[in-house]
């Protein structure tokens, strides 16, 4: 039957009896019925890169009530951990930076046990993605080579993400080092100041490149200077361009 309420019910059953067996009744079966709960998972951080931590957390709700309990964390059919112990909202988290980077993503699901008030449910699937960690060297150029002073010199940053994910919320910034006047550049986001020069570049795919150029006026002889580098990894890419007096005569 479905038309039991929430709660706990006594069941017999009881036979009539007839012209060979007289009646009976059965021993009492108590059958609980729970309210449902449903269960939700959540990640910290999706994408992720290997060794990165993320968090799921679980968030399990009823009707009337907060359900109590565990909830057990899984990856595909394997347990991630040991069964984890809902807090008073009802919600569970397990934290890990164990999980393989791979081409498939990982499919995470809370498993919820019940308890004296609420059933069982699963979540369902969240698909995890876990990427390798990209990298994103820098080769700088300058022209010409040298320059006057009072003349405009270029500097090209060309970057590349040599590795096999994507790589998001990208930040460039180009240090400039020696006297220099009206520094203005250019790349595919919003760049600004003059010493250092910084660029939001945003996502760069895996095997794309990006160009970011820095024009100046160097004000006196002998060398200006500059480091790249990016929010993506701690290496700084140099270069110098000397600056002549006069134009270079061969």
């Amino acid at each position: 039957s479905s038309s039991f309420n929430v709660g706990i019910h006594q069941i017999t059953a009881t036979y009539p009896g007839n012209n060979n067996l007289g009646n009976s009744t059965s021993a009492i079966l108590y059958q609980f019925i729970l309210k449902a709960s449903t269960t939700v998972i959540s990640s910290s951080a999706n994408p992720s890169l290997f060794g990165d931590v993320v968090t799921f957390t679980a968030a399990v709700t009823g009707a009337n009530g907060v359900a109590t309990g565990t909830v057990i964390f899984k990856d595909g059919n394997t347990a991630l951990a040991n069964p984890v112990t809902l807090d008073g909202s009802g919600k569970g988290t397990f934290t890990t930076s164990l999980l393989s980077a791979s081409a498939a993503p990982h499919s995470i699901t809370a498993d919820y046990g019940g308890d004296s008030s609420f059933g069982a449910s699963t979540s369902a699937p969240l698909l995890q993605v876990v990427n390798s960690p990209g990298t994103l060297p820098i080769t700088i150029s300058h022209s010409p080579e040298p320059v006057q002073v009072g003349k405009r010199l270029t500097f090209t940053a060309t970057l590349t993400n040599t590795g096999n994910s994507t790589l998001s919320n990208i930040l460039f910034t180009m240090d400039l080092i020696g006297p220099i006047a009206n520094v203005a550049s250019s790349a595919p986001g919003p760049c600004a100041g003059n010493g250092p020069v910084i660029c939001l570049l945003g996502t760069i795919n895996a095997g794309d490149h990006v160009i970011v150029t820095v024009t100046l006026t160097p004000l006196v002889t002998r060398e200006v200077r500059v480091a790249a580098s990016t929010n993506a990894s701690p290496a700084t890419f140099p270069d110098t361009a000397p600056v002549r007096l006069r134009p270079f005569r061969k």
